[in-house]
Order: structure tokens, then sequence, then C-alpha cells
């Protein structure tokens, strides 16, 4: 049997996984921005039927116009 003491099979562990959360805390206060949350500019449709320009904050392949509710791709992605 391989000898350890408490501290290699409590506290080191608990050490090591200590250091990573902190690290990560580090990181993402320094960059400011989260995974789940990043901020995108809105994309750009033009639609085909009564050529209405407008925005959509959602990230979506397809929008419905406002004005007649016809589905438009998008002019320029956020």
């Amino acid at each position: 049997m391989i000898p350890a003491s408490l501290f290699l099979l409590l506290w080191l562990p608990m050490a090591v996984a200590l250091v990573l959360v902190l690290g990560c805390g580090a990181y993402y206060a320094r960059t400011g921005q989260t995974l789940a949350r990043r901020k995108r500019t809105p994309n750009i449709y033009r639609c085909a039927v009564c050529r209405r320009v407008y925005v959509e904050a959602r990230d979506l392949p397809l929008a419905r116009c406002p004005h007649c509710s016809c589905m438009n791709e998008v002019v320029k992605r956020g």
C-alpha cells in the first residue's frame, strides 16, 4: 500500500480546486465578459416586399417584418 498523509488526501485537492476557481474568476473579471452573456449588435434586415429596414436583436436566420409580416434574411450580421 502507498503511504499517504492527511495533507495529500484532503487539503491538496481542495487547494487545487480553489486555485482553479479563483483563477477562472480573475480571468473573467479582467476580460469583463462571460461565456453566457456576450453583448451582440443587432442584425439588420431589409424586407423584400415593403423594402423597410429593421433590426432584430436575436440571432435568427429569418426574421418577420414588423410592417408586412414577410420573412426576410439578414442583410448585415451584427
